[in-house]
């Protein structure tokens, strides 16, 4: 905050997030061509996380990494135009040959629609702390307000 009051957001243009070039190290970016799906061009991680090299993707369909589906879905949102420049989270999805699931979130740059894909968290384990909280939120509520487990 600045002495008026006001939010000073100046700090924001030195965060690295606007930095061409640069993705996030838990995410994958895909640059697609519209409206044949084909990789232009991956992020470099591309390999860690889908387990193909970026280099190896380029100049292929989308559906060498997703079903049909998927890719369905995706030319759907953008003949609806629900997919613009402002990034839209679209559904989960699996890459062929890649046990993690992955959420996708797509925006358009000029001609060139931007699939982003972040693996989503493993499961909480059956012993872990999460996990009980989330099985106790499951059970039943004795005291419903309906009664009707209280008979």
């Amino acid at each position: 905050m600045s002495d008026t009051g006001l939010l000073d957001i100046s700090a924001c243009e030195r965060e690295p997030v606007h930095i061409p070039g640069r993705v996030q190290p838990h995410g994958v970016l895909l640059a697609l061509s519209e409206p044949d799906m084909t990789i232009l061009q991956a992020s470099a991680n591309a390999e860690a996380l889908l387990h193909r090299a970026a280099v190896s993707l380029a100049g292929q369909p989308l559906d060498v990494l997703l079903d049909p589906e998927p890719v369905q879905r995706l030319r759907e949102a953008l003949l609806c135009k629900h997919v613009t420049v402002i990034p839209v989270r679209l559904f989960t999805v699996r890459v062929r040959g890649c046990p993690t699931l992955f959420d996708a979130t797509a925006h358009c740059a000029g001609d060139v629609l931007i699939l982003e894909m972040e693996p989503q968290p493993p499961p909480p384990s059956p012993g872990s702390a999460h996990h009980r909280h989330n099985a106790r939120a499951r059970l039943p509520d004795p005291l419903r307000r309906d009664g009707a487990l209280c008979r």
